[in-house]
């Protein structure tokens, strides 16, 4: 009984943030992996979504982000596009070839 009791109580969880990996020093760099997370816990499963994000690079007194571009992003990005293009293509060509049949 007390397992339904806590399954009624729980809510879902929904988390977006950056988490930092382990740092590795190099001579006089100190080079820090950063990653983006997203989080999703429900009652009966959790996702867990990480992805790069960053590399922070310390060298004496000064620190530097440099980001690290998400190339897969930008793919699916494009083909999600891609296919509605050509879906809204598909569909005017089709209303005109209704609209000239007799």
């Amino acid at each position: 009984m007390k397992g339904d009791e806590a399954r009624k109580s729980f809510r879902p969880v929904i988390k977006r943030q950056i988490l930092l990996g382990t740092p590795v020093t190099t001579g006089a760099y100190t080079v820090t992996p950063a990653s983006r997370v997203f989080l999703v816990q429900l009652p009966f499963a959790s996702l867990c979504w990480q992805r790069p994000h960053a590399v922070l690079v310390a060298s004496g007194g000064e620190a530097r982000r440099l980001p690290i571009p998400d190339a897969t992003r930008r793919a699916e990005v494009g083909i999600v596009a891609s296919v509605f293009l050509l879906q809204g293509i598909v569909r005017i060509a089709s209303a005109h070839r209704k609209e000239s049949q007799p």
